[in-house]
C-alpha cells in the first residue's frame, strides 16, 4: 500500500521483497531488479516480529531482529553503491518511536531501532564523499488510509485518547509518510543527511504528565 502511494508522485518507483541475510545472493538480485540501468535512492523497510514477552524471547529471535534490522541494512546499502546513481542518490530508513521509547514490541525491535539510527548517522558520514545521502523516517502512530476513512477507529475509545494526546488532533497516514519520503528523495535538499525525521504529530516531544493531563481531564467533562 505504502508502495502505491509513493507512486502516485513517482511511477519510477517499484516495491521488492527480499531477505538481507541472503548475503551471498546480493548480486544476483540486485542485477535482476536493477541491471544496468541505476536507481537514484532506496527505501529500507525492515521488519522481523520476536516475541514480544522479554522473558520468553529466544537468543535466536534476538539476533534476527539485529540481523535485519542493522546488520542487514548496511550491508545492502554496501553492496548498492555501484548501482546508486553517483551524482546524487539517498537512502531512507525507517525507524519507529521505539527506538527512544518503551512500547509492547519485543526487546530486540526496541534495540535495533535505536541501532539503525546509529547506523544512519554512521552511513551518511561515511558514504557523502560518494554523494549518497542517507536518513531515517522515524514513524509514530501512522494507519493506512482505508482505515482512517472507514470509522472503525471510532468503535475503539482507546482511539480516541490516542488522539487527545496527540498535539496535532490527528493520526498521520501512509500519504504523510510518502510525501516526507519523496521531499527526503528530493535533489533539492542534496546537503540534509545524518538526519532523524520524526512522523508523530508532536506526540514524543510532550512532557508525559501534561499527555495524562490532555487525555483523561478531558474524559472526565
Amino acid at each position: 500500500n505504502l508502495g502505491e502511494e509513493f507512486k502516485k508522485e513517482n511511477p519510477n518507483i517499484s516495491a521488492h521483497i527480499f531477505n538481507v541475510l541472503n548475503f551471498s545472493d546480493y548480486d544476483n538480485f540486485l542485477k535482476k531488479v536493477i541491471g544496468s540501468n541505476g536507481i537514484d535512492g532506496v527505501l529500507y523497510f525492515p521488519r522481523f516480529r520476536a516475541e514480544a514477552d522479554f522473558m520468553k524471547i529466544t537468543p535466536e529471535e534476538w539476533q534476527l531482529d539485529i540481523d535485519i534490522g542493522v546488520k542487514g541494512i548496511f550491508f545492502l546499502s554496501r553492496s548498492l553503491i555501484p548501482y546508486l546513481n553517483p551524482k546524487h542518490s539517498s537512502i531512507i530508513l525507517y525507524s519507529s518511536l521505539l527506538s527512544s521509547l518503551v512500547g509492547s514490541e519485543s526487546v530486540s525491535y526496541h534495540v535495533s531501532k535505536a541501532g539503525l539510527e546509529q547506523l544512519c548517522r554512521y552511513m551518511a558520514v561515511k558514504f557523502a564523499p560518494i554523494n549518497i545521502r542517507v536518513n531515517t523516517i522515524k514513524i509514530g502512530i501512522c494507519l493506512k488510509d482505508g482505515v482512517l476513512n472507514s470509522g472503525v477507529l471510532k468503535l475503539q475509545p482507546r482511539w480516541e485518547i490516542f488522539k487527545k494526546i496527540q498535539p496535532s488532533g490527528q493520526f498521520s497516514h501512509s500519504e504523510d509518510l510518502s510525501n516526507l519520503t519523496n521531499f527526503l528523495l528530493s535533489d533539492s535538499i542534496a546537503n540534509i543527511t545524518g538526519q532523524i525525521f520524526t512522523l508523530d504529530g508532536g506526540l514524543s516531544i510532550q512532557e508525559h504528565s501534561f499527555m495524562a493531563t490532555s487525555a483523561f481531564l478531558e474524559n472526565d467533562k
